[in-house]
């Protein structure tokens, strides 16, 4: 089963990540574009996975608007949501056009020896 949990073969380093859309070229108006989705669909979720090539694969998972709330309401409240509430559109793009979607891209990650251990160390608090 593949969820929206990151992992890799042998997992390594677990994470985070967080991104600030761009302004000029958000994914769901480059899918729009490309005729991959319609304006009556939200991008839900972005699953990407790179392995040594030039291209990204990239998974969008979409939903109609009218189900952005209920689903909304439904993760705070614990209600299972199902997965025909979605639809996933595929992409394979090169690493600038994929991180050309965002202005500022983090992520975090920690050997998994240390998972738990790291998480309420202030980084910047780190000596170099």
């Amino acid at each position: 089963m593949d969820t929206l949990i990151a992992h890799t073969q042998y997992t390594d380093m677990r994470g985070t990540a967080a991104v600030d859309e761009s302004d000029h070229q958000r994914i769901a108006a480059y899918l729009l574009e490309q005729n991959k989705i319609t304006e009556e669909e939200y991008v839900a979720a972005i699953s990407f996975f790179f392995h040594s090539a030039n291209f990204v694969h990239v998974r969008i998972f979409v939903t109609n608007l009218d189900d952005r709330k209920l689903i909304g309401e439904a993760s705070r409240t614990g209600i299972k949501i199902h997965p025909e509430s979605f639809r996933k559109v595929s992409l394979e793009v090169t690493l600038p056009e994929f991180f050309s979607f965002f202005k500022r891209f983090s992520i975090k990650l920690v050997d998994r020896g240390f998972e738990g251990a790291l998480d309420e160390i202030d980084i910047d608090n780190v000596e170099e």
